[in-house]
Order: structure tokens, then C-alpha cells, then sequence
């Protein structure tokens, strides 16, 4: 999505292809602009595209288009600047023409866009360079190849990355506006896989060997727990960039624990719940079905319960992929949502007793677009007696 969330880039493959084009849709209609950007990545060279702060444009990896003669080569990609409204043949280099034959491209935007982060790889698996872009000036290298990095996220207005020079476990290093590098956590047990803002601080995901697991820090890098998962028999992926979450402080075990999480990540922060946490079912509320229908891009492991006020949007969403949708009444407060969604569960055989599902609202209730809850709720089996109608 766009910072505002205003438009959504998607790409789209044919015939068997890995070939991508990227359309550009616009939320405010459903309708696609007339924008289509060819040759984006595919195969063996990854997607990658960022967005203006500003919205009138985009960056994305491509490829060279082929000319009579001169077959499409699936290599020697670059990133080239898009302006919306503006056909594809117009769009210009600005970075990586020559760089490799096998180059890949991470683009990641700091919240609002205001910067973007560009992790540049030599084919699979090596390090990677990181190029930093302020606003609409070019890309300034800030991190070579011997600092070993092999992931990163933004974290408030600075870029954690994991570098594993002189740390073969990782460790976790800031980058300011000014492109200089601070170390901000040391080495530690387990290998470092993940990093992403959670909150004012951050969370780190680690493994050794078969067991995996999620420590919290505080903006200052102070530990403030391990996130209660299962101790093996776990792996943690795909965790979402800037998973401003709100996990309470202090631990918690009990199963109506919630965290609360920006409408951008929520629908991913849900389908890695469903993944770690077997649930039974995913519990939507929403008034326009715009976070139902990030859940469904998401292809969650579990069906999707959509409660709206609005028969409209009931009747658009039960398109949508594993979603099954009923019409109700409106809810008015957290407790309302939690007793709510239970009862919803059981009368639609979503659970039994004992059954876990994951529930998304947004707070305010009755505000659209404000979807920033993420709760797992589970059935006891008695939530119908004595209650009637919804």
C-alpha cells in the first residue's frame, strides 16, 4: 500500500510466467489506473518497489524491455522511477544499471515514506550492500559488503540492520539520517533471523538449531521479556516491517492476551498467529471489509468469520477467498467485540469448547480504516445460554 494507504501496488503473472507486471489500484474505488509497469522482477530476481512520500510515484526493481532482435534477458535488473499517470516507457533509471548480472533488490519505506532503505545482494544468500534515500534524493551507500548484513527494518527513523561482521550470531546495528552506523544490541544466544519495531522498542526473532523464539526490547535496547511461544517445534517467518505492535510489558500467559498493531501489518500479524497458535477460525469486524480483504491476500491456514453492520459489504466480502460473512449489529466497545465474536464463533461452527480463534477490530470502534487490534479469545462452550439475538 501507499503511505496513506490511498493506493495498492500488486503484480500479476500470466501463462506460467514469473514475469510480473505491477498494476496500481486505487482503495477509494477498487478500480486499477491505467498504470502498468512490465518486466518487474520474476524468476530468479525477487520484487521490490517503494513508494513516494508524496504518492505521485513509485520505485521498483525491473528488467530491460526486449527490442526486435534483442530477446527479454532475465537478468541485469535495476530500479527505475515511475510516475503515476505516465506511461512505462517513460520511466527512468535510478539505480543499478551495471551493478550485476544477478543483482537483487530489497526496497524497504520508512513509515510515511519520508525514506527508503535499499538492501542490494549479489544473487542468493550473500551480504548486502545498504543504500539509504532521503526524500527525493538519490541512494547513498552506508553499509559495504564487509559489514555482512542480512536483514533490516526500519525502527522509529532509524534503520536496525542485523550485520554479522565479527559476530557470526548477529548482532544489531542503528543507521541515522547522517548514514552513520551505531551498535545498538551485541551478540547474544542464537543466531539473529528477524528484526522489526514493536511499539517505542523492538523485537528480535532468534534461533538455535530446531528451537526458535522472540525477545522484546525497549527504545533504549533494554530486554523487557520473551514473547511466550511454544519452547520448540516452532520456526518464526515473514514477520512483518514495521509490526508497530503493543505487547503488553510484562508477561502474560493467559490465552485473552491481545496485542494491538497497525492496520498496515494486522491481517500479516494475524496469519503468523495462526501459524504459531493453532486457532480455529479468524474473526473479523470491520464496516467496509478493506481488512477482511488483507486477511484474504494474506491466504491464512484458517477460515475467516466477517461480522459487518453493513449488508453491502457482507454481501463483497463472502467473494473473498476462505471468508464466510454475516450481517450484525454494530459493537460498541472491546468487551462488546470479545463477547461478540465468541458467540458468532459457536452459532457459525467456527469452535467448540476450548477452541482458539483470532479476532480483528479496529479502536475506535465505527472509525474505518482504524483496524489496529489483534486478540486470540478462547471458547469455554457456553457463550450462548441465556443470550438472545444479535
Amino acid at each position: 500500500p501507499s503511505p496513506s494507504g490511498r493506493y495498492l501496488a500488486y503484480g500479476t503473472a500470466e501463462g506460467g510466467s514469473e514475469l510480473t507486471t505491477i498494476h496500481i489500484l486505487d482503495t477509494a474505488t477498487g478500480k486499477p489506473l491505467g498504470d502498468e509497469l512490465p518486466f518487474a522482477g520474476g524468476g530468479t530476481t525477487p520484487q521490490a518497489l517503494a513508494w513516494d512520500a508524496d504518492e505521485k510515484g513509485v520505485t521498483y526493481a525491473r528488467f530491460d524491455a526486449p527490442t526486435p532482435g534483442k530477446p527479454l534477458r532475465e537478468f541485469d535488473a535495476y530500479l527505475a522511477h515511475h510516475v503515476i499517470g505516465q506511461p512505462a516507457a517513460k520511466d527512468t533509471v535510478v539505480f543499478g544499471k551495471g551493478y550485476s548480472h544477478v543483482a537483487e533488490y530489497i526496497l524497504k519505506e520508512r513509515p510515511g515514506g519520508k525514506a527508503t532503505a535499499l538492501l542490494v545482494n549479489e544473487g542468493d544468500g550473500g551480504p548486502a550492500e545498504v543504500y539509504l534515500r532521503d526524500g527525493g534524493s538519490g541512494f547513498k551507500r552506508v553499509l559495504g559488503h564487509e559489514a555482512d548484513v542480512r536483514e533490516a527494518s526500519w525502527v522509529g527513523d532509524r534503520l536496525y540492520v542485523v550485520s554479522f561482521a565479527d559476530a557470526p550470531r548477529g548482532k544489531i546495528v542503528a543507521i541515522g539520517a547522517d548514514g552513520k552506523a551505531v551498535d545498538v544490541l551485541p551478540q547474544g544466544d542464537g543466531a539473529i533471523q528477524h528484526v522489526t519495531a514493536l511499539g517505542d522498542g523492538f523485537l528480535v526473532v532468534r534461533s538455535a538449531g530446531p528451537d526458535w523464539w522472540a525477545d522484546q526490547y525497549d527504545a533504549k535496547a533494554g530486554f523487557v521479556r520473551r514473547v511466550p511461544l511454544p519452547a520448540t517445534g516452532i520456526t518464526i517467518g515473514g514477520v512483518a516491517d514495521t509490526f508497530s505492535s503493543k505487547i503488553t510489558s510484562t508477561p502474560d500467559t493467559s490465552p485473552d492476551q491481545f496485542t494491538s498493531t497497525d492496520q498496515t501489518n494486522v491481517a500479516h500479524s494475524a496469519t503468523i498467529t495462526s501459524a504459531a497458535v493453532t486457532i480455529t477460525g479468524i474473526i473479523v469486524f470491520t464496516g467496509s471489509g478493506s481488512t477482511a480483504r488483507r486477511v484474504a491476500r494474506e491466504r491464512p491456514g484458517a477460515r475467516m468469520l466477517v461480522l459487518t453492520p453493513s449488508l453491502k459489504t457482507a454481501r463483497k466480502v463472502s467473494l473473498l477467498w476462505g471468508a464466510y460473512s454475516v450481517h450484525t449489529r454494530d459493537i460498541g466497545s472491546f468487551e462488546e467485540m470479545i463477547a461478540k465474536g465468541k458467540r458468532m464463533a459457536l452459532r457459525h461452527d467456527f469452535g467448540t469448547a476450548g477452541s482458539k480463534l483470532v479476532a480483528l477490530a479496529g479502536v475506535p470502534f465505527g472509525t474505518p480504516g482504524a483496524t489496529n487490534l489483534l486478540h486470540v479469545v478462547t471458547l469455554t462452550g457456553d457463550e450462548l445460554k441465556h443470550h438472545q439475538g444479535d
